[in-house]
């Protein structure tokens, strides 16, 4: 019996290289909930501020010293809720001027992990921590700041696509749940 083998070759474009990045690390729903309700936390924050100590008197600020504290309140708000994006953008910009990422990528993809040619360096699917994918695009994260971005351009046909999606399912597996000790 011949082993698995999908080909796979191609060049990442940066509007889907951009994509992988943000992607790669999306956080999570848990992580998302979190920052949901710290932006909310910090708006009602602000909101009970104005109420009990601007709108008394308290505090006398000339109106655009006022206004001024309006926008920077609104700014930290939306920076809690937009910085994965914002900091997804950016690592995207600096990592897509290293010509390795523009350079031909080219491989296999095997049972036992993925070969990247001419190299034949390996990448084994238990290093593979997680995995996300999309329609058109599948990224391997390796490590907290390390991922491999593999768009379905890079495949020749759907039939290999769709065989190196399903050999992701079934080699990496979602991380167990953290469990909570016991408490005696």
């Amino acid at each position: 019996m011949v082993p698995m083998q999908i080909e796979f070759a191609g060049t990442h474009e940066r509007g889907t290289y951009f994509r992988a990045v943000r992607l790669a690390f999306q956080p999570t729903r848990r992580g998302m909930l979190n920052r949901i309700l710290i932006a909310g936390a910090a708006a009602v924050f602000y909101i009970a501020f104005l109420v009990n100590w601007a709108g008394t008197g308290g505090i006398h600020l000339a109106e655009p010293v006022r206004m001024l504290l309006h926008v920077l309140a609104a700014l930290i708000v939306l920076f809690i809720l937009l910085e994965p994006v914002v900091i997804a953008t950016v690592t995207a910009a600096r990592l897509w001027r290293d010509p390795a990422v523009r350079s031909r990528w080219a491989g296999r993809v095997t049972a036992a992990g993925i070969t990247f040619l001419p190299s034949e360096r390996q990448l084994r699917w238990d290093s593979v921590v997680r995995s996300a994918q999309s329609d058109d695009l599948a990224v391997l994260l390796t490590g907290p700041a390390s991922f491999l971005a593999l768009p379905r351009s890079f495949f020749r046909s759907d039939e290999d696509w769709t065989r190196f999606r399903r050999l992701i399912d079934s080699k990496v597996r979602p991380p167990a749940p953290m469990r909570r000790p016991d408490r005696r």
